[in-house]
């Protein structure tokens, strides 16, 4: 029947003025775009028949109408009738001061109010794709079309009420903040005046605290326990954050709800783009306001990063969760480089969070981790200012330690490849196994270019080094006692190759910053280091490459041998140079 009699009346559309007609229709164009057996001709004329919806006048009210029909309208008939409501909302087809829109909002908030958004009464009835966008088309027409909430005063209370009387009540009422949220942040927002969207974000921010309690009250102690209204609790949280301070959802408690929810796979993901969210911005007035409630909550995500492990058995989705973590605490960093100066405990918290990242067996979370170190560095070990009266420079911090823990995960990730033989120091189990789950779950990732990308953030890191001895002498020592065990092994290994390329990445980025103000023992083992790479007999074209290569960029540490050997007669040290 639909192919042979929907297909020749749709073109009629714009002919009919009938609201009741012109429902019908829709109805049965959308059955007939989902029919499996629809011919491609009738497939296009439904298709041509829903585009011109836009521009019919009676459009807006056969959607209404559509949705409203919860017995007869089939769920995705009924879902495509909201989404014209909520376009219809968006692109002013709706306007405020029709009385026609006083209708439409009526109908809907009945449909929550009422529960006849089911021909049962019972809203679990609906599916929720439906219910979805239900909300959606809510939101919609409280944003654009009414004065909500000045205009529309008793919405607010009616939707707190009516929330209570079941988990799916709430789930909507929930889901219907999150989607005021997420309206004011879309692109068809700007057709709003600016006085009205400052109105709406405002409302949100000022009210905050009542939803907050509404959400605990149906989440905690109402319906516990119910997956679909934590996750709209979850996604709500994650959105208000945009108009919200963090401070706010601290006061609420909502950092517990949150890490509570971290146990629970289903939601797990959006947990983590929640406290995103959160802390993807700069927060110095929160740091400010409440510093204790914030630095708790920093703590917490930085300790969470070392429960962020992969083995042998790492699936996809738990490998997409630690990466996220990752890329929370990388756009926390670069969002908050001035607090992260002025707080010591704050480097100390981030530095762990990447060190625990570092030795994750993934190159993009490696990636994430060695963007990190360098900002964390420039933080702890600042360059002094131009100008003022000459100081000794800082010794590192006591968690900064670098010939020990960051110079060996800087190494590790220096290797374009981790080969089993791996032994220059001890690996997790199952390290190099989980390393190759990682890389096929990465496959359509640049993963050398992410590679390379890492030698950048590790050059990064050693010229944040170059202000403080101490710290560029401790890298040296590193190199000092590795380098030997490279050249140890037998070179025409090709594992053997990575561990010499890897040594020559670290000696590339340490090497160039060595500077006669990093001192003479740290000079001293600099031309330690360059003696022992020049004398090392090598098998082949290849690595004699390498090695020219890195000895091209090594100059300025030469200059500087070579001024040292001059000033003090030392023949060994100008024979290096």
């Amino acid at each position: 029947r639909a192919g042979t009699e929907v297909g020749p009346c749709l073109g009629r559309v714009g002919t009919m003025e009938d609201s009741s007609a012109l429902a019908a229709k829709i109805g049965e164009a959308i059955q007939v775009l989902q029919a499996p057996q629809t011919t491609p001709e009738v497939r296009r004329a439904a298709n041509e028949f829903v585009l011109q919806l836009r521009e019919h006048p009676s459009a807006v009210a056969a959607s209404v109408q559509l949705a409203a029909s919860a017995a007869a309208a089939p769920p995705a008939v009924r879902f495509f009738a909201f989404r014209l409501v909520a376009a219809a909302a968006a692109e002013g087809r709706l306007r405020p001061e029709e009385p026609r829109t006083a209708e439409v909002r009526s109908l809907l908030v009945d449909m929550l109010l009422q529960s006849t958004l089911s021909a049962s009464g019972n809203l679990q009835d609906v599916p929720g794709f439906v219910c979805e966008k239900y909300t959606q088309a809510l939101a919609a027409v409280a944003v654009y079309c009414s004065e909500w909430p000045a205009g529309w005063p008793q919405l607010q209370q009616q939707l707190f009420e009516v929330g209570q009387r079941s988990r799916t009540h709430a789930t909507l009422v929930l889901s219907f903040f999150k989607n005021v949220s997420e309206v004011l942040q879309s692109d068809a927002a700007s057709r709003l005046s600016v006085q009205r969207r400052k109105a709406l974000s405002a409302h949100l921010r000022d009210s905050c605290q009542e939803l907050f309690k509404f959400l605990a009250l149906v989440v905690a102690s109402l319906f516990p326990g119910s997956p679909e209204l934590d996750r709209a609790a979850v996604l709500l949280v994650t959105e208000l954050s945009a108009s919200v301070p963090v401070r706010a959802f601290l006061t609420a408690d909502l950092d517990a709800f949150l890490r509570g929810k971290l146990s629970d796979v289903a939601v797990r993901a959006e947990v983590v783009q929640a406290f995103t969210e959160w802390l993807a911005k700069d927060v110095a007035k929160d740091l400010k306001e409440a510093p204790e409630r914030m630095m708790q909550l920093i703590t917490t995500i930085c300790q969470l990063t070392g429960h962020c492990q992969a083995s042998g058995s790492l699936g996809a989705d738990d490998y997409e969760v630690h990466r996220s973590m990752a890329v929370l605490v990388r756009d926390f960093v670069e969002c908050n480089k001035p607090s992260l100066e002025k707080r010591p405990e704050l480097q100390a918290l981030v530095y762990t969070a990447a060190v625990n990242f570092l030795r994750y067996p993934s190159i993009c979370v490696q990636f994430e981790a060695a963007s990190v170190v360098p900002q964390v560095l420039k933080a702890a070990l600042p360059e002094p200012r131009k100008g003022t009266a000459k100081v000794e420079a800082a010794a590192p911090p006591a968690w900064l330690r670098i010939k020990e823990e960051l110079m060996p995960l800087l190494f590790l990730s220096a290797f374009k490849r981790v080969p089993p033989t791996f032994d220059f120091f001890a690996l997790p189990t199952g390290y190099v196994q989980a390393m190759e789950i990682t890389s096929e779950l990465d496959a359509e990732e640049d993963l050398p270019g992410v590679q390379s990308s890492i030698k950048g953030r590790l050059r990064e890191t050693m010229a944040a080094m170059a202000h403080s001895p101490a710290a560029v002498l401790a890298s040296l020592q590193f190199l000092h006692e590795t380098l030997p065990r490279v050249f140890a092994a037998p070179q025409q290994d090709a594992a053997a190759f990575l561990g010499f390329d890897a040594s020559l990445v670290m000696l590339e980025c340490v090497v160039p910053n060595v500077k006669a103000a990093s001192g003479p023992q740290a000079v001293e083992a600099c031309g330690t280091l360059l003696g022992a790479v020049l004398r090392a007999p090598l098998p082949g074209a290849e690595h004699e490459g390498r090695r020219l290569e890195f000895l091209g960029r090594a100059g300025p540490a030469l200059d500087v041998l070579a001024e040292l050997g001059a000033a003090q007669g030392r023949a060994e040290v100008a024979e290096i140079a």
